[in-house]
């Protein structure tokens, strides 16, 4: 089922995107850490990945000297 997936975005998605989108879905399932994927995606995902993920967050955020610090 998976495959089936995967051949189907491979078709519809150039494969600069498809490598993307197989390395992201790899790297969730492989660590099943949420971090670790946030982190991922704050390093290599375009602005609205960004976005969406720091949307989610129910913390105050802090940008000071250029660290991002969470307050509860």
């Amino acid at each position: 089922m998976a495959l089936k997936v995967f051949l189907v975005l491979f078709f519809f998605l150039s494969v600069h995107s498809f490598k993307k989108i197989l390395h992201i879905f790899l790297l969730y399932i492989h660590y099943n850490n949420m971090k670790k994927y946030a982190k991922y995606i704050l390093t290599n995902g375009n602005i609205t990945e960004k976005r969406e993920l720091l949307s989610c967050l129910r913390s105050k955020l802090t940008l000071a000297d250029r660290k991002l610090e969470i307050n509860s």
